[in-house]
């Protein structure tokens, strides 16, 4: 029982209604995401003492690194308490470039000649590289 009212041990009069409130036994899952492993461990502890670290998220996004992607759970809904949640956290890492790259030759094309590459109308090239 969460809570009654009137209170414990108040005299009422015969017939007063009294109202009790119940548990179900589940707790509201809040939502974790965007807090740091550590932090959402804390906020989680004390109502579901299983909490664990599951595989990383990778991520792109340096300020991501090390926050909480997804709750193995959906947030906001209710569950017993010893429920396992399994938490998946960010992790950084850098692009990489994709460009080739291409030896140096000393003479341009395989003929001799010079090549050269003409860029698009607007006067800039569109290659990344």
């Amino acid at each position: 029982m969460l809570k009654q009212a009137p209170a414990a041990f108040e005299t009422v009069a015969p017939g007063t209604k009294v109202t009790l409130t119940v548990s179900t036994g589940k707790v509201k899952l809040p939502d974790v995401t965007g807090k740091t492993f550590d932090d959402a461990q804390s906020i989680l502890s004390p109502t579901f003492p299983n909490v664990s670290r599951g595989s990383d998220v990778v991520t792109h996004d340096q300020s991501k690194d090390g926050k909480v992607a997804k709750e193995s759970l959906l947030p906001g809904n209710a569950y017993k308490s010893e429920q396992q949640i399994t938490l998946n956290v960010y992790k950084y890492v850098p692009v990489t470039p994709s460009c080739p790259s291409t030896p140096a030759t000393g003479s341009g094309s395989p003929s001799g000649g010079s090549s050269s590459t003409t860029p698009p109308a607007g006067g800039t090239s569109s290659s990344p590289c």
